[in-house]
């Protein structure tokens, strides 16, 4: 069984002025560049703001606010992830822009989950010698084999009785 599986992704993030203070109000606009799609959010009082329900791919993040530069990020979007844009916006026009470029960190400060993405390149190059897919399941994060008897007869299970777990098991 595979119960709760995620398929979407998040991009979550600060705005601030030169100085750190938050901007609240600030626009947000985030668009999907590989389906034209786009999404609005505003920073609540705390700077913040979240967009939710993503599906992964490339992403463009625009957010403004009045007396101060347009900043422009880019932003890749895993499944079941949050991917953070803070923006520090300078003082300035409406019509100046700042263009940032970048990947994102490795290391997940806002969240304690243990997940990776595969991508089909990568599974491309991965050595598959017995061809079964649980071989790829066991060398992503959290999960692992367990050999026992999983109850169903040899001729219905492919697998050879391997069990996998994913994460923590109570």
């Amino acid at each position: 069984m595979a119960r709760g599986q995620a398929v979407f992704g998040n991009i979550t993030g600060n705005v601030t002025d030169p100085a750190g203070a938050v901007i609240p109000g600030a626009e947000i606009s985030i668009v999907d560049i590989d389906r034209g799609v786009t999404y609005k959010a505003t920073a609540n009082g705390s700077g913040n703001f979240t967009q939710t329900h993503l599906l992964p791919g490339k992403y463009e993040v625009r957010i403004s606010s009045k007396g101060f530069a347009q900043y422009i990020a880019n932003a890749e979007v895993q499944v079941d992830s949050y991917t953070r844009v803070d923006a520090s916006l300078r003082i300035g026009e409406a019509s100046s822009s700042v263009t940032v470029t970048g990947e994102s960190p490795l290391l997940k400060t806002d969240r304690a989950d243990v997940s990776n993405t595969l991508t089909s390149s990568e599974l491309g190059q991965l050595p598959i010698v017995d061809r079964n897919i649980t071989s790829l399941l066991v060398a992503l994060p959290g999960g692992g084999l367990y050999a026992g008897n999983s109850g169903v007869a040899s001729a219905e299970n492919q697998q050879r009785f391997q069990a996998l777990t994913s994460g923590a098991r109570a």
